[in-house]
């Protein structure tokens, strides 16, 4: 969009070609792309190491509560068939 702008109504004169222009707004934006993927894809990890030990969330706990058997009652039934 920059590069758009640049191009058509320059706040100063330019002093670089628009072709080399444009090639540094590519290159930037392609630089914020890939490190825009890479955040994505790593920043759980850490979150998820820094709450390891928090007793806050539905699977930071060693067992659901209530009762058991009627939690792991549907896996019993796909895994064994219904009892005969």
């Amino acid at each position: 969009m920059f590069a758009i702008f640049e191009t058509w109504i320059p706040l100063r004169a330019l002093t670089e070609s628009t072709e080399r222009r444009w090639g540094a707004h590519g290159l930037l934006f392609g630089c914020a792309v890939i490190l825009q993927n890479v955040l994505v894809r790593v920043s759980p990890l850490p979150l998820a190491a820094s709450l390891l030990d928090s007793p806050w969330g539905l699977l930071n706990r060693p067992a659901l509560p209530g009762d058991s058997a009627t939690l792991n009652w549907p896996t019993v039934m796909v895994r064994n068939g219904p009892p005969c």
